[in-house]
């Protein structure tokens, strides 16, 4: 059974994207670090974290923070109804709570409108194992997130390409391309991982350990004449740990804390930024897409000789980012703004 929804939680990309690696369009400086650069890459990095966490039945926050009572009604409808139809993106699940895995695949084809004035081509996978008893609402639905993770082990897997379960991210080349109303084009390569363990039923809340891979993260925005503004490789050298907490009333998880450590690297300009989570804490109820306490530390190295370019860091507050606005940071001593201006989801 298909359904047709609006793609509300990772479609909601209203992006905002700088064309800032190296000034022009392509970029010539290698082995140097260029602020705006250095800045995008951590701001690419920190989508990659919000954007894997993003249900496929998730509704945008924005929304939700004009309408409250949407919570419950929202999640009824998206995770438990099999004949819900709103908007424009088609979407096929199978869940089966025998064997313990679900399937949803989203699916842009024909121009889907994902949100104003941007449109996707391609489609999205998503593959759960190992999910907890009663995880499915129904044979063609999504499973209920919360119920899912509860089996010790439950993975999730998302990818632009098909899903071998024997292989989670192998040979995964087929790619998402967003189209804006501007003439730019972003395509997106990617297979993610997340791990589910230590899920904690507490008074009135509910939390889980998740960890996030990245086997594969291949990020390309054109400009409207076809130049290269960017060409980004991501990685996790090691499991990116997310906490996710979720009240028991609320129809999703309301806040996360991350630590961990994400690498993007600039294929053009040759250099890299390591983004270094340490205690950084997402919060729903005040910003859908983007941290509102802990620091990050971030290193550039070249990518051909290995030699560090540059370090700095930032301080995420409430009062700075809580409305999604720039975050101020510094770098080799002087000020850098990423801009944590939208979801650009992943």
């Amino acid at each position: 059974m298909k359904m047709r929804h609006k793609f509300l939680g990772l479609g909601w990309l209203c992006i905002f994207l700088l064309m800032a690696c190296g000034g022009g369009m392509g970029g010539t400086e290698t082995g140097n670090a260029i602020p705006a650069g250095v800045g995008y890459a951590v701001a690419d990095s920190i989508d990659v974290v919000s954007g894997m966490e993003s249900d496929p039945g998730e509704i945008s926050f924005a929304l939700l923070q004009q309408n409250p009572g949407l919570w419950q009604k929202v999640e009824k409808m998206l995770l438990e109804s099999s004949a819900y139809a709103a908007g424009s993106c088609s979407s096929t699940s199978t869940c089966d709570d025998v064997a313990h895995t679900a399937n949803t695949v989203i699916d842009f084809d024909g121009g889907c409108e994902v949100d104003s004035g941007v449109t996707a081509t391609g489609k999205r996978f998503f593959s759960w194992f190992n999910m907890g008893d009663n995880s499915c609402p129904s044979p063609a639905a999504p499973p209920k997130v919360f119920h899912a993770i509860q089996r010790e082990g439950a993975t999730l897997i998302r990818a632009t390409d098909s899903i071998d379960p024997n292989n989670f991210c192998a040979g995964v080349d087929q790619s998402v391309v967003l189209s804006f109303n501007d003439g730019r084009k972003l395509t997106i390569t990617e297979c993610g991982i997340l791990s589910y363990s230590n899920f904690e039923l507490g008074n009135g809340s509910s939390s889980v350990t998740e960890t996030l891979s990245l086997p594969v993260a291949h990020r390309v925005l054109k400009g409207p004449q076809g130049g290269t503004a960017f060409d980004h490789v991501l990685s996790t050298t090691e499991p990116v740990k997310v906490t996710v907490q979720k009240a028991m009333d609320s129809g999703f998880p309301q806040n996360k804390l991350i630590d961990g450590i994400i690498t993007v690297s600039h294929q053009i300009m040759k250099f890299s930024v390591k983004t270094e989570y340490q205690n950084v804490f997402f919060d729903f109820t005040q910003c859908r897409c983007y941290p509102v306490s802990g620091t990050i530390a971030i290193t550039a190295t070249d990518n051909q000789t290995g030699a560090t370019l540059g370090t700095g860091s930032a301080t995420f507050n409430a009062a700075q980012s809580g409305n999604c606005q720039d975050v101020n940071a510094t770098f080799n001593g002087n000020p850098i703004s990423i801009p944590l201006n939208s979801c650009r989801g992943i």
